[in-house]
């Protein structure tokens, strides 16, 4: 005998996103005189519900770490 299919929820669903970090990153201004390293973010969008959200920024890093947490 088969599993019956669990039942549908109806009416939004949230979702917990964990943004925890990046590794390697390039540097995009490859032809600059100055040697500093970017500073990194992510941003977060939801198509068709307006959300959009951004973490921290990191400082002069290839390798960000950020640990935040979105409820979308």
């Amino acid at each position: 005998m088969a599993n019956p299919a669990p039942p549908r929820r109806s009416g939004a669903m949230k979702i917990r996103l964990t943004i925890l970090c990046a590794k390697n990153l390039s540097k995009k201004d490859f032809f600059s005189k100055y040697t500093s390293l970017p500073d990194p973010f992510a941003k977060i969008s939801v198509e068709g519900s307006g959300q959009c959200h951004s973490t921290d920024t990191c400082r002069n890093t290839l390798d960000p770490k950020w640990n935040q947490y979105y409820d979308l």
